[in-house]
């Protein structure tokens, strides 16, 4: 069992922090939108958030066993340069 999901997640307690840290943001949204007086917008904003952390888990999952990790090892520094061209666009364009 450990070596499945050693060869899921390279690492499990980096896997696990990474489901604490996620489970502790829905929780933070959750308690945001505990409201004296109801909104609709913030009233199932924890449940929608659990249902993106669901389907971005399941994502992840299906990535890690499709696709071969070449392609993550030659695509790593590309998307670094292009992440950070994107942030440095913020800091120029901005809201």
């Amino acid at each position: 069992m450990l070596q499945r999901l050693r060869y899921l997640v390279a690492d499990p307690l980096l896997g696990a922090a990474i489901l604490v840290m996620a489970a502790f943001g829905v929780l933070m949204v959750y308690s945001a939108g505990v409201l004296d007086v109801p909104a609709d917008a913030a009233m199932g904003a924890w449940r929608r958030q659990l249902l993106y952390l669901g389907v971005s888990v399941v994502a992840a999952v299906v990535m890690l066993v499709v696709v071969p990790l070449k392609w993550f090892e030659r695509l790593a520094v590309p998307a670094y340069v292009v992440s950070i061209a994107m942030l440095a666009a913020v800091l120029v364009i901005g809201t």
